[in-house]
């Protein structure tokens, strides 16, 4: 009876109306008895369920996780217990997630902490499938495991296993490793950038008569070597603050060498990296034991010496890096009745480079030295002077552009896929204005990648970091009142005589597997006017800013810079306050570096997402058609898509002319392909032959065309010409390699808006189209019956202006030729060959802009319908594309009549 009751309480508590779409949630425990053999729970299509038993030496307060995972698919679970435990309690964890495409519930990753379910739940110690961080100590369960910490430990049993435990004793804890992705393992592997010493001298005079008249001495302790010390008692006057340096740099000298011991990566003076700071000051004292008053002199002055860590990206030689200084000084007024304080604002003195030299094979720089100066404060004032020095953040010298399709994004009035840095329809093609929603969020799972699930950030291709001083370095009392721009320089390359295309933007992360974020506008990209970080900037959010008191971003976000769109750009830092005006100024490349075959990738991904929901699924153009099965559809679908890129292409930018004229030749094709298959209604082994072949070789022609062009075309979309010229520079692609001119003059009209340069790098590209990639699907298509020439003499004589009604076909333009003869079929095409003037190009230059959109802008469907020679009635019967199936239908199959 126990038993029973028990099933039904899980039962119970694990109804669907529990169940939340985003959280994951736990069970009521349940005590099974010592009878109990059984437990069983009704479970729910679209939810894992995973099994915990309580520690029998320590009950109901440590769990362990019994080796069972459950999928459920609206049916009872039931599992055999060992209920013979003194103590029986068991409790059920159920999540609203399944396995990701391609995994498996032990492979998969739920909580996306680097481990996999069957790995959390089988390692000991346990650490949760459904909870990224365990202990609770802010590192998630994956990077402790990877590092030798204990992911059940928050530091309560080891302080060493917690966020401020520093495992590997390198003055860094391991939390802030964590944060900066560094091993909290190796005292060689650190985030900060530099490496601080310090010395200070304290000299203190007194003319207390209770000591001798006139004593003064002057302390000096290093903080690299233990706190070592050295005093010397003056007996004499103060000494000057000059005269105090110069014993301090006596008596203590910094070591040429990092120390090994007793280094500060970070040195903070008030939360400030690198902050330093020296005075020099009077103090008027109470009256001594024999009534006398006195005063007591003193100067402390503290200098530090700065080793930078050497950049992965550094070799050897110098590295000059910008660095903000800022001052405060802080008076303090004496007198019997107490000391008043009055700290002055914060003052920016300058931004400055500091140069560190790297010899080879050294791990960190040459040594760079900051020294200040003493100022004296008058008599019963105590004057405290301190300095920050805050580095400033620059960008990498390529910023990669953000358009791959990781976040899965859909046009709904297109069925385009939305390039990543776009995230919504309609923005400017030209400088990525008109985005009114800025997202990081995946919006799908990814097809291919199963770490990118629906709703997870995606950061692949943007750079972490910020430009400029980073908001968190300096509390909102410096900030606020102040006028903080990051602003696009308006200027031209001198390179190219162009202005700079570049554009970019930031976002801000935080939160729990960093799932709250901001997008941060520095600048309108179309208008390039500067906001004010201080009171804007935050993207949805009017009157918030990135810095101060208006922005709610969290100490612990990350930033990220993200390429929108290509090209060389100037971005300027500039902070006014008062009288105060600095700026940092850094010049860089926004470009996307790929080999062809990545480009490539990125296309037939791109088309797959178009192609999600068509009626047949993802059609995948990067299947060449040889050794694929010969099926009919399938060729078709893969041949349309090819031909619906040359659209979205061309519609997205008419400068891409070769993408309308290719587009326009695809009805042609698709016309003939399908015609050809009608001729399979009468079926016989002679004509299966014939047509299969004739469908091979358009298909494989189709195929190297679009694996040959298509991809430079999405690659210039992207990134422009200095991906090509990238690309072109370290992999030889044979097309590219032919082609590159081309794009250079394509380049060229573009910025010269000359249609008549635009147009001559379209016949560029159909020249090698013609002249080398499509020839050896002519031969093809002679060699099917090259007896009489039967396939190519038909081809010859139906052949039609792709701009019909307008242009000449080919028996007119050519009356004795042969389409499969290269130089025939080019007399056709170009307008430039003698006695062809309405040729193809002639006719589409005629034609003008308006005339050609009106053209290429028709569905393939539609379009189609121009130049086949099988009548409509019989087209709608048997049906020419996968949706329009009805009817009669022809074989699908190639190889069976």
């Amino acid at each position: 009876m126990k038993q029973l009751i028990c099933s039904m309480l899980l039962c119970l508590i694990a109804m669907p109306a529990a169940h939340s779409q985003t959280e994951v949630l736990t069970t009521d425990f349940i005590n099974l008895g010592t009878q109990g053999k059984f437990i069983h729970w009704e479970s729910e299509t679209g939810y894992t369920y995973f099994l915990q038993s309580s520690d029998p030496a320590d009950p109901l307060r440590h769990w362990i996780w019994a080796p069972i995972m459950e999928q459920g698919y609206g049916q009872e679970i039931s599992h055999e217990v060992d209920g013979t435990a003194s103590k029986g309690f068991f409790r059920l964890i159920y999540t609203n997630r399944t396995p990701a495409d391609g995994e498996t519930l032990e492979s998969d990753d739920y909580d996306e902490d680097g481990l996999s379910n069957w790995t959390e739940i089988s390692s000991s110690p346990q650490t949760s499938p459904v909870d990224w961080d365990t202990d609770g100590d802010g590192m998630d369960d994956g990077f402790e495991v990877v590092y030798g910490l204990d992911p059940t430990d928050d530091g309560s049993v080891n302080v060493q296993n917690g966020a401020l435990g520093d495992l590997d004793g390198d003055g860094v804890t391991n939390y802030d490793e964590y944060e900066n992705w560094t091993s909290p393992a190796d005292s060689g592997d650190y985030p900060f950038e530099l490496h601080f010493i310090r010395r200070q001298a304290l000299q203190q005079y007194t003319t207390d008569p209770d000591h001798n008249v006139g004593s003064s001495y002057i302390n000096f302790v290093s903080y690299w070597s233990g706190g070592n010390s050295h005093s010397t008692n003056l007996e004499t006057s103060p000494i000057s603050a000059p005269g105090m340096a110069t014993e301090l740099a006596s008596n203590l000298p910094f070591p040429d060498a990092l120390p090994t011991v007793g280094v500060s990566m970070v040195d903070q003076t008030n939360t400030v990296i690198g902050g330093f700071g020296l005075g020099y000051y009077t103090q008027y004292q109470q009256p001594g034991s024999n009534s006398t008053t006195h005063n007591l002199t003193i100067a402390e002055l503290s200098q530090y010496r700065v080793w930078m860590k050497r950049p992965s990206s550094q070799t050897e030689g110098a590295l000059t890096k910008n660095y903000l200084f800022i001052t405060q000084q802080i008076t303090n007024a004496a007198s019997p009745a107490g000391i008043t304080t009055n700290p002055d604002p914060m003052e920016v003195v300058k931004v400055d480079p500091i140069t560190f030299d790297f010899a080879a094979g050294q791990d960190t720089s040459a040594p760079a030295d900051l020294l200040a100066q003493c100022e004296a404060g008058a008599m019963g004032t105590q004057v405290l002077r301190q300095y920050y020095l805050l580095p400033v953040e620059v960008a990498p010298e390529v910023l990669a552009v953000n358009s791959d399709f990781d976040e899965g994004k859909i046009d709904p009035a297109t069925g385009y896929a939305i390039p990543d840095c776009d995230d919504v329809p309609g923005v400017d093609p030209k400088t990525g204005a008109g985005n009114t929603l800025i997202g990081l969020n995946a919006v799908r799972d990814h097809l291919d990648n199963g770490a990118i699930k629906a709703h997870k950030l995606t950061t692949d291709d943007l750079h972490r970091g910020w430009f400029g001083v980073n908001p968190q370095q300096l509390g909102d009392h410096f900030w606020d009142g102040t006028t903080v721009t990051i602003r696009k320089v308006d200027q031209v390359d001198l390179d190219t005589g162009r202005k700079e295309s570049g554009q970019v933007r930031f976002y801000a992360k935080w939160g729990n597997n960093n799932a709250d974020y901001y997008g941060i506008v520095p600048y309108n990209l179309e208008t390039l006017a500067p906001n004010n970080l201080v009171t804007s900037g935050v993207n949805g959010k009017p009157g918030e800013g990135v810095y101060g008191s208006t922005s709610t971003i969290p100490d612990d976000a990350e930033f990220w810079m993200e390429g929108v769109r290509p090209g060389k750009i100037t971005l300027e830092w500039r902070l006014q306050k008062g009288d105060i005006d600095v700026k940092h100024e850094q010049t860089f490349l926004v470009e996307t570096r790929k080999s062809s075959q990545e480009w490539k990738n990125d296309l037939a991904y791109k088309i797959r997402l178009d192609t999600e929901n068509d009626p047949s699924g993802q059609i995948d153009v990067s299947v060449d058609p040889r050794g694929a099965p010969r099926e009919y559809w399938t060729r078709v679908e893969r041949m349309s898509e090819y031909y619906d890129y040359y659209q979205e292409n061309y519609l997205a930018d008419d400068d891409f002319q070769w993408c309308g004229l290719a587009r326009l030749a695809g009805s042609q094709v698709i016309s003939g392909v399908s015609d050809a298959r009608f001729a399979t209604l009468s079926p016989s082994a002679h004509t299966y032959r014939i047509v299969g072949e004739i469908i091979d070789a358009m298909s494989e022609g189709g195929y190297d065309i679009f694996n040959s062009l298509a991809w430079q075309h999405h690659a210039y979309r992207s990134s422009g010409l200095v991906a090509l010229e990238w690309t072109n520079d370290n992999y030889q692609d044979q097309d590219l390699v032919t082609l590159i001119e081309s794009w250079r003059e394509l380049e060229d009209g573009i910025r010269e808006d000359n249609e008549d340069v635009v147009a001559a790098a379209a016949r560029r590209m159909t020249i090698y189209e013609q002249q080398q990639i499509i020839v050896p699907t002519w031969n093809k298509l002679r060699a099917i019956t090259p007896v009489n020439n039967e396939v190519t003499n038909t081809f010859t004589i139906l052949a039609e202006n792709v701009m019909k009604p307008d242009g000449e076909r080919f028996t007119v333009a050519v009356p004795t030729g042969d389409l499969s003869d290269t130089d025939d079929r080019w007399k056709w095409i170009d307008d430039t060959a003698a006695g062809t003037p309405n040729g193809i190009i002639g006719a589409w230059k005629a034609a003008g802009r308006a005339g050609q959109r009106a053209l290429v802008s028709k569905t393939l469907r539609v379009d189609s319908e121009r130049f086949t020679q099988v009548p409509a009635a019989l087209r709608a019967t048997a049906g020419v594309f996968p949706g329009g199936r009805s009817g009669m239908q022809v074989n699908d199959d190639l190889d069976t009549p």
